[in-house]
């Protein structure tokens, strides 16, 4: 992509609380917890690079391809908010992207978690 198409943004992805998984189970994520998935991003950063996606679902598949949409960004570094309670991520993305969350078109983010 061409110089200045890409821009970084911090966005707030996940807090401390009680989730409802993939399952149905709820699973509670501590502050600890959140400092944990933050130092293992550090670490798995060469193994795993996460996308940024619109949706979980595989079905969601653009006109021609076979694998899923394409990712519209990447999470280039993740870091518990001051408070404590929330995993802030920086993500490089399109500025179309970016204007796209900033004009608010995109509330809610929904994280995928590895265990």
């Amino acid at each position: 992509m061409a110089a200045g198409k890409l821009v970084r943004r911090e966005i707030e992805i996940f807090a401390a609380g009680s989730w409802k998984s993939n399952t149905g189970d709820t699973v509670a994520f501590s502050i600890e917890d959140l400092r944990e998935i933050a130092v293992n991003f550090e670490l798995l950063r060469e193994v795993h690079r996460p996308p940024l996606k619109l949706g979980h679902s595989t079905n969601q598949l653009l006109q021609g391809q076979d694998d899923g949409d394409p990712a519209l960004g990447w999470v280039e570094a993740l870091r518990v908010s001051d408070d404590g309670r929330t995993l802030l991520a920086t993500v490089e993305m399109p500025r179309a992207v970016s204007e796209l969350i900033e004009a608010r078109l995109y509330e809610n983010v929904s994280v995928e978690l590895l265990f």
